[in-house]
Formats: C-alpha cells, structure tokens, sequence
C-alpha cells in the first residue's frame, strides 16, 4: 500500500487533483466531509482545511494531507 504522500502525489499527478495555487485557504473543525487527499471524513474533531482553487474549485484536506497536497504541487 502506497504512503499518504506517495498517494496524494499520485492524484496530482494524474490530475486527480488540481495542482493549481488556492485563492484563499480556510481553516476550521471538519464536518465529517471527506477529505480530497485521502478520502477519509474529517471528524469534528480535526482540524479541515479548505482551499479555494481558480475554477470554483474546493478542495478539503486533513491537515497532513493539506501539507503533501502542497509538497506535491509546490504550493508552499
């Protein structure tokens, strides 16, 4: 099984996600929504972080997986 950070650079490299620099970056408790990186929910108790891409785009992450979408696209 691939590493988290091995798995999100996978996505952006096949365009699963977007590697374009967010707009505005939100940041909150998670709402149990699922998170683009891993694809697991985002408890209420952990930290979602929100990204505002061009295009409309939204894109939430658990904070590590926030942190290797950026390594991955460098978008530090």
């Amino acid at each position: 099984m691939p590493s988290l950070s091995h798995l999100i650079a996978d996505k952006v490299v096949r365009r699963v996600l977007p590697s374009d620099k967010p707009l505005k970056l939100w940041g909150g408790y998670g709402r149990g929504r699922q998170c683009d990186g891993c694809e697991k929910p985002i408890a209420t108790t952990e930290i979602e972080h929100e990204l505002d891409l061009p295009g409309d785009t939204i894109l939430r992450f658990h904070g590590a997986c926030a942190n290797y979408w950026r390594a991955a696209t460098g978008n530090d």
